[in-house]
C-alpha cells in the first residue's frame, strides 16, 4: 500500500512551488508519482496514471495560487481569456496523444524538455526585455501560446508554467507578472487535461481500484489539501523574492528534476 505521507509531501512541495514559480506543480508531482506508481501499478499504465493524477491535483491548487496572485496584482487579466481558451483546447489534444504513447518515451521526452527550459532560463538571464515586443503581440498570438502550452503541458501531465513563464518573460512581462498570468492560465490546462485522461483511461482493465480513468483518486484526495494551502504561501513569497533569484531557482529546480527522471527512473 502506498504511504499516505508520500502523497501529503508531494502536495506540500508541489503546492508551494506552484504558487512561488507560477507552475502547475507537475514538474515535481510527475517524477514522484512515476516513482511511486512504478512500484504498485502495471508497467503499461503507471506513467499515464502519474500524468493524470498530477493534472487533476494541480487544477485545485493552481486555482488557489491564481486567487493569491490576483490579490497581489500579479495577473494581466486581459491576456488570460486567450491563453486559457488555447490551453483548454491544447490540453485535450495533449492528453489524448499521451494516452496512446508508450510511457518510456514520455519520460525521456519530459526530461529533455526540462533540460531545454532550464538552459533557456539560465542563458536568458541577461536578456533585455522589450516592452514594444509585448505590446505588439495580439490576441491570436496569446491564443497560439496557450494552445502550444496546453498541448505540451497536458502531454507531460504538467500545468504549463515551465513553458508559459519563460516565454512571457522573454516577450517583456515582469517576472512576477509572467508567474501570476501563467498561474491564471493553468487551471484551464489542468482541468481539460484531467478530463482527457479520464475519458481516455475509462474502463481500462489494468487500472487499480478507486481510479477515475487514469486518475488515481486516493492520491488526489491527499495531495490537494496540502497543495491548496501551500500555493497561497508560495504566492506570498513570489511577491517578495527578487526576480533574478526566482529565475535561477526555477532553472535549478528543472535541471535537478530532469537529471532524476533521465537517470534514476
Amino acid at each position: 500500500m502506498i504511504s499516505h505521507i508520500v502523497f501529503a509531501l508531494v502536495g506540500t512541495v508541489s503546492g508551494f512551488l506552484s504558487g512561488l514559480l507560477g507552475i502547475g506543480g507537475g514538474v515535481i508531482m510527475v517524477p514522484f508519482l512515476i516513482f511511486v506508481f512504478s512500484h504498485s501499478f502495471p508497467k503499461e499504465i503507471y506513467v499515464h496514471c502519474a500524468l493524470a493524477t498530477s493534472s487533476s491535483s494541480a487544477f485545485f491548487f493552481t486555482l488557489s495560487g491564481m486567487i493569491a496572485h490576483a490579490r497581489f496584482k500579479n495577473v494581466k487579466w486581459k491576456n488570460v481569456p486567450y491563453l486559457g481558451l488555447g490551453a483548454f483546447i491544447g490540453a485535450l489534444i495533449g492528453s489524448t496523444l499521451a494516452s496512446h504513447t508508450p510511457g518510456d518515451f514520455i519520460k525521456k521526452a519530459f526530461a529533455f524538455l526540462l533540460f531545454y527550459v532550464s538552459y533557456r532560463l539560465f542563458s536568458g538571464k541577461n536578456v533585455t526585455f522589450k516592452e514594444d515586443l509585448k505590446s505588439s503581440i495580439d490576441a491570436r498570438m496569446f491564443f497560439l501560446l496557450g494552445l502550444i502550452t496546453g498541448t505540451i503541458a497536458s502531454f507531460f501531465g504538467i500545468g504549463g508554467g515551465v513553458i508559459a513563464v519563460p516565454v512571457m518573460a522573454f516577450i517583456g512581462f515582469d517576472m512576477r507578472e509572467a508567474i501570476g498570468t501563467s498561474t491564471a492560465m493553468i487551471p484551464f490546462t489542468t482541468f481539460s487535461s484531467a478530463f482527457g485522461y479520464v475519458i481516455n483511461g475509462w474502463n481500462n482493465p489494468l487500472l487499480p481500484p478507486h481510479s477515475l480513468g487514469f486518475v488515481y483518486l486516493p492520491a488526489v484526495l491527499l495531495i490537494v489539501p496540502f497543495g491548496v494551502v501551500m500555493a497561497q504561501i508560495g504566492a506570498y513569497f513570489a511577491s517578495r523574492v527578487p526576480q533574478l533569484f526566482l529565475r535561477r531557482i526555477f532553472a535549478c529546480l528543472l535541471l535537478i528534476v530532469a537529471v532524476k527522471i533521465l537517470f534514476n527512473f
